[in-house]
């Protein structure tokens, strides 16, 4: 055993058989050389199959100006209960008691989430009395939970 090592009892390569073994399963590697020399923008995801194919037309890339307005947006709905939240929004105009019953959160948990929403121009507020009611004004997040619903988590 003079190939062990530090007491071991493994061989130089680290397994116990004596035997490099590449830790990554044959349909991973498969995966990863099909992406050598594709650029980005023209991969896809087949859903099915789970892997990487390249598209025949190379599609139209999203301007800049773009990404810069709707990446804050997607950031504060980054969070399940605001996702929620606005799902609740876009069928009524709720208030922010009635939210915290719906969603089983404090009020004050609602209102620190609808201030995040509201300061980046995804919902306002609408005051009647004493209470205070949201809607969604921002067509990305409506368009947002659109897609969700659509295509889920995949």
């Amino acid at each position: 055993m003079a190939d062990d090592q530090a007491g071991t009892g493994r061989g130089v390569s680290g397994s116990h058989d004596g035997h490099r073994r590449n830790r990554r399963s044959p349909a991973i590697r498969r995966r990863s050389v099909d992406l050598v020399g594709v650029g980005q923008d023209n991969v896809s995801l087949d859903q099915d199959k789970g892997i990487c194919m390249t598209k025949a037309k190379r599609s139209k890339r999203v301007p800049s100006k773009t990404l810069r307005e709707v990446a804050p947006v997607l950031k504060v709905l980054a969070h399940p209960h605001r996702l929620r939240i606005v799902e609740i929004l876009l069928s009524e105009s709720v208030s922010v008691s009635k939210l915290a019953s719906m969603l089983k959160l404090a009020p004050p948990v609602v209102s620190q989430h609808l201030g995040q929403m509201r300061s980046n121009g995804i919902v306002t507020p609408r005051r009647e009395g004493k209470q205070v009611y949201y809607e969604v004004i921002s067509p990305n997040a409506a368009n947002l939970i659109k897609c969700i619903r659509t295509h889920g988590p995949g």
